[in-house]
């Protein structure tokens, strides 16, 4: 941390290292949730993650045709595998900020997706807020902390780009809805 408080890049990486380095690999059959392999990845049951340690995520997921790291829908893996993967997932968007969709792994922490889809119920809104608190109650204290500094991170960091995100998915919209407390 430097004297205003804010983490270091290198400081949030270890800190993400340490409280993630003990969470189980998903078998093949917990990476995506049901239907989501042939509706999305031409029938890879696994979305090409099989065998992928969160830690390597991103030499994974990066094209050198393209210049940018992409990865499956944090929306289509199960909760154990959104659970294994998301330490990874962080560590690429505050390296390569520039070069990957740092806004759907920061709409993956939102807990209300209001914004998703106007047309929604509440009862469905409600649910969906459900499943995902769900999945974030996998996360230990120690996670949930971690993704704290993260969207913080991003917050301070980025707060020139963020600026022009809307309102409602914003990482200060993340911490807010759920990750503040820890």
């Amino acid at each position: 941390m430097d004297k205003n408080n804010r983490i270091s890049l290198d400081y949030l990486l270890n800190e993400i290292k340490e409280a993630f380095k003990d969470v189980p690999c998903p078998k093949d059959e917990d990476i995506l949730l049901a239907g989501m392999a042939e509706a999305e990845y031409f029938g890879n049951l696994t979305a090409g993650l099989r065998g992928v340690k969160w830690i390597d995520l991103a030499a994974h997921c990066y094209s050198s045709e393209t210049d940018f790291y992409s990865w499956p829908w944090l929306s289509d893996l199960t909760s154990v595998a959104y659970r294994y993967y998301l330490p990874g997932y962080m560590m690429i968007a505050i390296r390569y900020y520039d070069k990957c969709a740092v806004e759907d792994l920061v709409e993956s922490l939102i807990l209300k997706g209001d914004f998703l889809i106007p047309e929604f119920s509440d009862e469905l809104r409600n649910e969906l807020a459900g499943r995902r608190r769900e999945k974030y109650d996998l996360f230990s204290l120690p996670q949930k902390h971690v993704i704290r500094l993260f969207l913080g991170y991003l917050d301070v960091t980025h707060l020139e780009d963020i600026q022009y995100w809307k309102p409602e998915l914003t990482p200060q919209a993340a911490l807010k809805q759920y990750w503040e407390e820890f």
